[in-house]
């Protein structure tokens, strides 16, 4: 832990940093700033998940550069919190399913997808596996933080 850039955080930082791993899997508007505030609250290890590509639509929720349009959503995300905080460890992956979740290791899986299929898939997978699921969530209206999946999406099919 830097004892400088955390002083009045003692408690918090000591329970974020005892050895967890978090998985935050979809990197857009919420997903971001949830890895993000991970890291900079502590967080060592930390596990990124998504297969898409940033788009300049994105722009408007994400503190980022345009020449980093087309690039991979997890792939940045690593690159700013490295950037802030070289001693986190990131791993990325594209898809979160069972078989690449098993890859790592996680205790907080932190689902900021927007499809209902993806959620329920997460929330399955969490419950077998004994992980604290945290459903965060956005839908251009409403922001949502739940230990269940949403009932809502962002309308569109999953395909």
């Amino acid at each position: 832990m830097n004892n400088e850039i955390y002083p009045r955080q003692r408690h918090l930082i000591s329970e974020i940093d005892s050895g967890l791993h978090f998985t935050v899997v979809g990197c857009g508007g919420t997903g971001f700033w949830v890895a993000l505030l991970l890291a900079m609250s502590g967080a060592r290890n930390i596990n990124l998940f998504d297969p898409d590509h940033l788009e300049l639509s994105n722009l408007n929720r994400l503190p980022l550069p345009r020449r980093v349009i087309n690039k991979s959503k997890t792939a940045i995300l690593n690159a700013v919190i490295r950037h802030l905080r070289p001693e986190c460890s990131v791993n990325t992956d594209a898809l979160a399913t069972n078989f690449s979740l098993d890859l790592y290791e996680h205790n907080i899986l932190f689902d900021c997808t927007d499809r209902s299929t993806s959620q329920e898939l997460l929330y399955t997978y969490c419950r077998e596996h004994n992980l604290i699921y945290i459903r965060c969530g956005y839908d251009g209206a409403h922001i949502s933080i739940t230990s269940h999946h949403s009932s809502w999406s962002n309308g569109e099919q999953d395909g």
